[in-house]
């Protein structure tokens, strides 16, 4: 953004009384360009203080269950999100679970073992070796 005019709009005045008109619309044309810049300068600035206030509010409702993180909202959970990518980028990533409670984040392909989770058995008759 630029830096605001050393001159008044007094100054716009006189020029124009001293039949500079010119000169006079340079300046004017001046001020709307600043105008400009700090009409988009305030609407970036606007953005940023809604996405950072959205992320306090995650922030107090998200949990941390000692393997990953829920969205409570309320009474309501919603999903299980990636501890490695809320912590080191402040990304809320979905995982991808199955039945047996093994989840993986599909952005950094982390894998995450809930309480549930129960790693496979063999199956009668198969063979293993030891």
């Amino acid at each position: 953004m630029g830096f605001l005019p050393s001159w008044t709009a007094q100054d716009i005045v006189e020029l124009c009384k001293k039949g500079l008109t010119i000169e006079a619309q340079e300046k004017i044309m001046e001020l709307r360009e600043l105008a400009l810049e700090l009409r988009d300068e305030n609407i970036t600035l606007k953005e940023n203080i809604k996405k950072l206030e959205k992320k306090g509010e995650i922030e107090k409702n998200l949990y941390f269950n000692g393997t990953y993180y829920i969205l409570k909202n309320g009474k309501e959970t919603k999903g299980t999100y990636c501890p490695k990518c809320w912590d080191d980028e402040k990304k809320l990533i979905r995982l991808q679970g199955n039945k047996n409670d093994m989840w993986q984040c599909p952005k950094c392909k982390s894998f995450y073992y809930g309480n549930n989770y129960r790693s496979p058995q063999p199956r009668k008759g198969s063979a293993t070796f030891f």
